[in-house]
């Protein structure tokens, strides 16, 4: 035993230190990493849900101002009927007036639909966007999470096996020098 161990103390104590090392950057920094990942995702999945709640309420707006706007062209064919049917009188100069107003109406309704519209389909792109990062964070914390395994159980058996070499050699070293005495 003496042969193995003789001159080694500071190979053991390097090993030892070395186990530790990898025990505790190896999974402390990776363990950080993993949940600050986990904390994006997480914070991204807030977000995915808020805007496809928002793109829900906009399609929704769409789809109610789509009606409305089919009743509104009824009375505005309605209106142009009448006023074709009118000679020139103050009561045809009305119905203009109240065409006029109903198309102007039409006109601003359909500049705030087709912002709306743009919206949702920018949200539309973002939220893909938003998925492929959520997947891809989750990628990288899964890779921390094997790093970490991997630190541990390699910086384990070499840190242990430091210590029981090192105080090995000390008891070797210790029984030599009581036998030189």
């Amino acid at each position: 035993m003496d042969s193995v161990l003789g001159g080694s103390d500071n190979i053991f104590k390097y090993m030892a230190t070395v186990g530790m090392l990898l025990i505790g950057i190896g999974v402390l920094y990776p363990l950080e990493k993993k949940n600050d990942l986990e904390l994006k995702r997480n914070n991204l999945i807030s977000e995915l849900k808020t805007d496809s709640l928002h793109n829900t309420f906009v399609i929704e707006r769409l789809e109610k101002a789509s009606r409305r706007d089919q009743d509104d062209l009824e009375q505005a064919q309605n209106l142009k009927s009448k006023i074709h049917k009118l000679k020139p009188s103050s009561k045809r100069a009305k119905l203009e007036i109240k065409l006029i107003e109903l198309l102007d109406q039409k006109e601003k309704q359909l500049e705030i639909f087709t912002k709306l519209y743009q919206d949702r389909q920018t949200n539309s792109i973002k939220l893909e966007f938003k998925g492929k990062e959520i997947e891809l964070l989750r990628e990288q914390s899964e890779k921390f999470g094997k790093y970490y395994k991997w630190c541990f159980f390699i910086g384990l058996p070499v840190a242990i096996l430091g210590f029981i070499l090192w105080f090995l050699q000390t008891i070797v070293e210790f029984i030599k020098k009581k036998k030189t005495e």
